[in-house]
């Protein structure tokens, strides 16, 4: 599917407000006041499935998660800059962002280590889930990019795929919930 390969930053290319729709790449929703909802429409007129669709959602709450107002700001302001050269496309510039680690356990014996800016959200979807999870723990870092990649990295032989991993019985994960954090995550430690 093409719109798979898009990133995150770059779906969205520019929202109106008459007609009330929102120009994507490879793709436009338009509103149909009949449903009021959004449809989505592929090139041609076709509409999206409803896996692509929630492909699609699960994009745009990651874009949301993870770029700030501020930095939403300052790209349309660069862009909007008229000796700036529009002939390509321009990614938000990513800075440091202060945010969530959290493990949680699920009921399949996975463990997931994720990050998120809001937490309540996160797990909020994680409870609309059908199967059932638990929070173990969570840490507020002033840079969850880079803690949770030290977290994967650290779990790496336990991997299952992505962000699951086998975490039975781990004497480190009992250590992080017990607050015990090796010296790299104490530096990310919001004060």
């Amino acid at each position: 599917m093409v719109f798979k390969s898009i990133n995150n930053h770059d779906l969205i290319k520019e929202i109106t407000d008459k007609p009330r729709s929102l120009f994507f790449n490879n793709f436009l929703m338009q509103y149909q006041s009949d449903i009021e909802s959004f449809v989505p429409y592929r090139n041609g007129g076709y509409i999206f499935s409803h896996s692509e669709i929630k492909t699609i959602i699960a994009g745009l709450r990651n874009f949301l998660e993870q770029v700030s107002d501020e930095e939403i700001k300052s790209h349309n302001l660069e862009i909007s800059n008229p000796t700036r050269d529009n002939s390509k496309p321009k990614s938000i510039k990513k800075s440091t962002k202060p945010g969530y680690i959290y493990f949680i356990a699920s009921g399949n014996g996975m463990y997931k280590i994720g990050r998120t800016k809001n937490l309540e959200n996160r797990l909020a979807d994680y409870r609309r889930l059908p199967i059932e999870t638990e929070i173990l723990h969570s840490i507020r870092v002033i840079n969850m990019e880079k803690a949770e990649k030290f977290f994967l990295n650290m779990f790496a032989e336990y991997n299952i795929k992505g962000e699951w991993f086998r975490l039975d019985n781990n004497r480190d994960l009992q250590r992080i919930i017990n607050g015990e954090y090796p010296p790299e995550i104490i530096k990310l430690l919001e004060a």
